[in-house]
């Protein structure tokens, strides 16, 4: 499971809408699909990281290796 489909499993259990997610973290509805579709290849950190903390997850280091 990556990044992106823990964020997304943390929402749905939050009960959260994909579009208010992207409201609060300031990214388009469209640019959340393609990263759930593409993965965070070419995603700024700072956008997942702001998509960790607005669905209440610590992101302390993460890595595929």
């Amino acid at each position: 499971m990556d990044i992106i489909q823990k964020i997304e499993a943390r929402r749905e259990l939050l009960g959260i809408s994909q579009r208010a997610l992207c409201s609060k973290v300031g990214i388009t509805y469209q640019y959340y699909h393609k990263m759930q579709q593409t993965g965070c290849n070419g995603v700024a950190f700072s956008i997942v990281l702001a998509l960790c903390e607005a669905v209440g997850i610590k992101v302390l280091f993460y890595s595929e290796v």
